[in-house]
């Protein structure tokens, strides 16, 4: 296995937060969230990752303020918005 930069990496601490981010926005009766990330072009780690929790990929742009990153946006629709 890869050595992690971050020591809470694949211990589903992401998962967690973004489900609870998710579950205060229906709360407040909003339909959709979007998410922007910074990343290599193809890390299907990624990719994988967002789309397992219900966001889609909607774009990929090259960043040009960061060298060899690209903005990587995703939304996800939101059950009671």
């Amino acid at each position: 296995m890869r050595d992690c930069w971050c020591s809470a990496a694949r211990k589903g601490v992401g998962r967690a937060l973004l489900s609870a981010i998710c579950d205060r926005l229906i709360k407040l009766n909003e339909e959709k969230v979007i998410l922007h990330t910074l990343g290599h072009s193809g890390n299907e780690g990624t990719i994988d990752f967002y789309r397992n929790i219900g966001f889609d990929l909607i774009n990929e742009e090259q960043d040009f303020f960061t060298k060899g990153y690209h903005r990587v946006t995703f939304m996800k629709t939101l059950n009671g918005g």
